[in-house]
């Protein structure tokens, strides 16, 4: 790893808010996962770290391609695994829970897991947490466009809209969904006001997913 990227991070955390509209504020799909950091150390160096500061490459060898970004470039997403287009965090958790290799090759090919990335803190080794995020969410859409992976992909956000964004999100049976002031910069380990998570009342995760919270 580039010694001026950290070789773990705990990720930035939001607070909890109620559905708004905002110019200033982008908002997106709030996945339900494993909240992950991916790393990568060029060649074939490459690690993902969970929310609780565990690594977890070797349960989710689908997310591969990471090694191919720039040295010292670390991204923060969710993991996934999406039945009939919606995460099941019951599947996602069996992935996390699954190490025996045969047991993960298997694993693999019946419950395919996606990084769905939201921010980049470091690219090719230069720090881009005090940067507007905005600016890293472009970054991180630059980054994995380049892998052209299935597996590594970065979603839209809407910005301004937030009601909207929130209802529709709801009516898809989605989690809900993330608020993230544009000009925001990243800081690890706190839970700052400016990012909001806003969940719907409705949601409920699949059998077993209320066990155990590796994520945001």
């Amino acid at each position: 790893m580039d010694t001026r990227v950290p070789t773990s991070i705990a990720p930035m955390l939001a607070q909890k808010s109620e559905p708004f509209d905002h110019p200033e504020w982008a908002f997106e799909v709030k996945w339900d996962g494993i909240r992950a950091l991916g790393f990568s150390a060029g060649g074939a160096a490459w690690q993902v770290q969970t929310r609780g500061l565990h690594w977890v490459a070797q349960q989710f060898p689908e997310l591969e391609p990471l090694s191919a970004l720039p040295t010292g470039t670390v991204l923060d997403g969710e993991i996934v695994v999406l039945r009939d287009g919606r995460p099941s965090l019951a599947a996602v958790l069996g992935r996390l829970n699954t190490s025996l290799p045969a047991k993960v090759r298997h694993a693999c090919a019946r419950k395919q897991a996606t990084l769905m990335v939201f921010d980049c803190l470091y690219s090719g080794g230069v720090a881009l947490v005090g940067r507007p995020f905005r600016e890293r969410r472009e970054e991180a859409r630059r980054l994995v466009g380049t892998l052209g992976a299935e597996s590594v992909l970065v979603p839209d956000y809407f910005v301004g809209q937030g009601v909207a964004t929130f209802e529709a999100t709801c009516g898809l049976g989605l989690e809900g969904i993330m608020a993230k002031r544009l000009d925001s910069r990243y800081l690890p380990g706190r839970r700052c006001r400016s990012w909001r998570k806003i969940k719907s009342p409705d949601y409920r995760p699949d059998a077993g997913g209320e066990g155990v919270r590796w994520r945001n």
